[in-house]
């Protein structure tokens, strides 16, 4: 029997949703926090990354799919002129801030990841930024792949649940009340990720940030763009990729 309540979870999840994009909205000269403007620049990298595995692709599909879109933070680089995009998110409000940024470029519907409200085979790419813990495993994975052309793309940017140092900031982020107790459970492995790889004709990876708890320590004797350098240059040396902050993955060739 679980100790938690996933659908209480998601529901808070939504209104903490809902109460930042409803601060966003109430901003009449600009929205912030789209793309990576905003994180500390030792966090940039994997972000880069990420759209850049998108910018390789898009200019050959024509549907695409953004999970968890939010308020379109990492929305921009899949809306294209001849793209037919669709944002969905659980939180309603968010999704008006991404509508507001987007105009009639995107198509937005409210909905779980879970449980995409979609016919099989609908999209050619489905893209998901931070998104994978906020639903039951099994359930998301199969919606993405259900929901996924033969021969489709999965682009995705996450956290991995490996390195203790990162699973404890997590608990502790959750004890404060910044994470529900699902989303910390269920930030991705790399067995999960390996599973679904399985279900595509090619996959790569790239990890960022498995030397970047040494910030604290660090900080103390190196100003923060050298930090950022150094940071950078050690996720060069390979000691053990799981153990890293986030993995950007391209998963390409949906198998029939």
């Amino acid at each position: 029997m679980k100790f938690w309540n996933h659908a209480k979870d998601v529901e808070k999840e939504r209104q903490r949703y809902n109460l930042a994009g409803s601060k966003e909205l109430s901003n009449d000269t600009e929205f912030l926090g789209e793309g990576f403007l905003y994180f500390p620049n030792e966090h940039i990298a994997p972000f880069r990354e990420y759209y850049a595995c998108i910018e390789k692709v898009i200019g050959n599909v024509k549907d695409v799919l953004e999970i968890g879109a939010g308020a379109g933070q990492h929305t921009r680089p899949i809306v294209r002129p001849h793209t037919r995009v669709i944002a969905l998110d659980i939180s309603e409000i968010s999704l008006e801030v991404l509508q507001k940024k987007f105009d009639d470029r995107i198509k937005t519907v409210v909905g779980n990841i879970e449980s995409l409200p979609f016919a099989d085979a609908s999209f050619d790419l489905i893209v998901s930024c931070g998104v994978l813990s906020y639903g039951d495993p099994s359930k998301v994975d199969h919606e993405i792949l259900r929901t996924l052309r033969p021969g489709g793309t999965f682009i995705f940017i996450d956290s991995l649940n490996h390195n203790p140092i990162f699973k404890a900031n997590r608990w502790v982020r959750f004890l404060r009340g910044n994470r529900s107790l699902s989303t910390v459970l269920r930030i991705p492995t790399m067995s999960r990720l390996q599973k679904l790889s399985k279900t595509f004709q090619h996959a790569d990876f790239s990890f960022f940030g498995t030397w970047i708890w040494l910030y604290p320590i660090l900080k103390i004797f190196l100003k923060h763009d050298l930090f950022t350098k150094v940071v950078n240059s050690l996720d060069n040396i390979k000691i053990n990729d799981k153990y890293a902050f986030k993995v950007v993955g391209t998963l390409k060739g949906k198998k029939s």
